[in-house]
């Protein structure tokens, strides 16, 4: 067996930031989640929608699937280029298909003590609650092998919901190799590459990245929250994408009978609130601003800070009013959310429009 020696395991809201922030903070790099998030310039929200499609059609599929909605979708590869420069790292992505790849890979970076960021299945981890039944994507770390028993050794930073909990120790050759199938998974990973090998080259604390930096990348979240963005296909990102939710949630009660709808409304409580909901990605952008507040201590932060920790609050005010709804007379409380949703596009668009004028005053030309 052979581990790379006092490599940490956190709990994350976001399976993806925070496995990628425990592999940055094994070098040193003294990064919080909402640090690296922020700094990945992403999108709060996304959505797909189930684009008209009937109740018969939709009885029998996973309807988390077919919402294509969250907090937060990358194409990975290019969130990472992102970092790159910023943080100074090399990154290297590989596609695996067999186990003496997966065997040697694993192996010849855990020898030269580089832990490896793996895109993975949920389904095939049997140290995991959903095991051989959930479906969602997931990202974990490795950080050792033991060829002999046939295990690699892996950190995993959210191995369920709720209770958070983590996990870090060994996990089949067999189902590692498995769960890089991501055909059917829930939320889709933007990337063929399974594997990221992640390790600084030119390293940069973010202590000491400028703050014209920083601003830079708040500046381009709020650009790319407002403008009208496709990730692939018909999932849409930001305002455009909360927009057309808006829309479609307002069909939902007469395009379906008063029993799904109480399904979708369980749905809609489950991705609101869940870790990696919008709730989140709207609290995690609000603790990066407030990290650069420390630093400059200018009221602009603090206000738009404060503003962004009220649009996680009117998130979670939403989800659980779907999650109410979903118990009883969901339509008569219908009209209700949707004036919810409305003053949050609201609240949305006038914050990330205030980010944008006020580029040339946070020094982002």
């Amino acid at each position: 067996m052979t581990i790379i020696d006092q490599f940490p395991v956190s709990t994350g809201k976001i399976c993806l930031m925070s496995a990628l922030t425990d592999i940055l903070n094994f070098y040193k790099y003294g990064l919080r989640e909402s640090d690296l998030f922020g700094l990945c310039e992403g999108n709060l929200f996304y959505f797909g929608g189930l684009k008209g499609k009937s109740q018969e059609e939709l009885l029998n599929v996973n309807l988390l699937r077919e919402l294509n909605m969250g907090g937060m979708k990358y194409n990975i590869m290019q969130m990472v280029g992102v970092l790159q420069n910023v943080l100074g790292l090399s990154v290297e992505g590989y596609e695996v298909d067999e186990m003496d790849q997966l065997k040697e890979l694993v192996k010849s970076h855990v020898d030269k003590g580089i832990p490896l960021l793996a895109l993975v299945l949920r389904y095939y981890l049997e140290y995991s609650v959903g095991y051989l039944e959930d479906n969602f994507s997931h990202t974990v770390t490795v950080y050792g092998y033991d060829l002999e028993q046939e295990q690699v050794y892996v950190t995993d930073t959210f191995v369920a919901t709720k209770p958070v909990s983590n996990y870090k120790g060994p996990l089949s050759m067999d189902n590692f190799l498995k769960s890089f199938n991501l055909q059917n998974a829930v939320f889709e990973m933007m990337t063929k590459e399974r594997i990221l090998a992640i390790h600084p080259v030119n390293k940069k604390s973010f202590e000491t990245i400028p703050v014209s930096i920083l601003n830079r990348s708040l500046v381009n979240m709020a650009v790319n929250n407002l403008e009208e963005k496709r990730l692939t296909g018909d999932i849409y990102t930001g305002t455009q994408a909360l927009g057309r939710f808006i829309k479609e949630f307002g069909q939902w009660n007469e395009l379906y009978s008063p029993e799904f709808f109480r399904r979708l409304l369980q749905t809609l409580h489950n991705i609101i609130t869940n870790y990696g909901g919008p709730h989140v990605t709207c609290e995690l952008l609000a603790e990066y601003i407030q990290a650069i507040y420390k630093r400059e201590n200018r009221l602009i932060y603090r206000e738009m800070s404060e503003e962004l920790l009220e649009l996680s609050r009117l998130w979670l005010i939403i989800g659980n009013m779907c999650f109410k709804a979903s118990l009883g007379r969901a339509n008569d409380v219908c009209g209700r959310i949707t004036e919810r949703l409305n003053l949050l596009l609201d609240k949305e668009e006038a914050l990330y429009t205030k980010i944008v004028d006020r580029r040339n005053g946070l020094g982002v030309s």
